[in-house]
């Protein structure tokens, strides 16, 4: 994750707010079911805020984690998120103290076995029946095929199925939805996965 982590913290030195101030279109999509009796959610790979400021104006009580510390600086401006300055692999929460977990293009940048610690990680601070919300690069963003300078992996429905099942978690089918997103002033068709799990109750919570 070195990599990944110099790759960001260069961009958010030279961009600022590389993705504008509007809240991403999986936010949007999530919010109704955080509405739905979830009061804590960890944002991974929150950013600068965006994202979380959404969340927090309907009274969810938002832990944001995130590596860059030049985001967080600018996300530090809201009292309202409680802001966790490191490594998602590396950070320590309470068992079962979430309603729900987010996360917006963050989770595609890990290779295998970090992303199945992140998963472990994740049931481990969900509380049972605790909602896991991500989105996810498709394979049928026209993007998929770039060489990009920080590893990613654009992901299949099957894949997502499959991630999902081997880690306890019950998903929905996949929406594949399209976002006209804007990056550092320029705006980027992207086609994404939006997949909304439930930790299944009876799933250990080892991390």
């Amino acid at each position: 994750m070195n990599n990944v982590k110099e790759f960001f913290i260069q961009r958010a030195i030279c961009e600022g707010k590389t993705y504008g101030d509007k809240p991403s279109i999986s936010a949007y999509v999530a919010l109704p079911y955080f509405l739905n009796g979830n009061k804590t959610i960890i944002e991974l790979g929150f950013g600068y805020g965006r994202n979380a400021n959404l969340f927090t104006q309907y009274g969810i009580h938002v832990i944001g984690i995130d590596f860059c510390q030049p985001w967080c600086a600018i996300a530090e401006k809201n009292t309202n998120i409680e802001i966790i300055s490191a490594d998602i692999l590396r950070v320590q929460i309470t068992p079962q103290s979430a309603d729900g977990i987010f996360s917006n293009f963050v989770l595609h940048f890990f290779p295998p076995s970090d992303l199945n610690q992140v998963f472990k990680k994740a049931s481990t601070w969900l509380k049972p029946n605790g909602l896991l919300i991500n989105s996810w690069l498709s394979v049928n963003d026209e993007y998929s095929s770039a060489t990009y300078p920080v590893y990613m992996k654009c992901f299949t429905e099957e894949e997502l199925v499959t991630l999902h099942t081997d880690h306890g978690f019950e998903l929905e089918k996949p929406l594949e939805l399209k976002e006209l997103e804007l990056i550092n002033a320029r705006n980027r068709k992207t086609t994404f996965w939006f997949t909304v799990a439930r930790k299944k109750s009876n799933k250990g919570d080892g991390s």
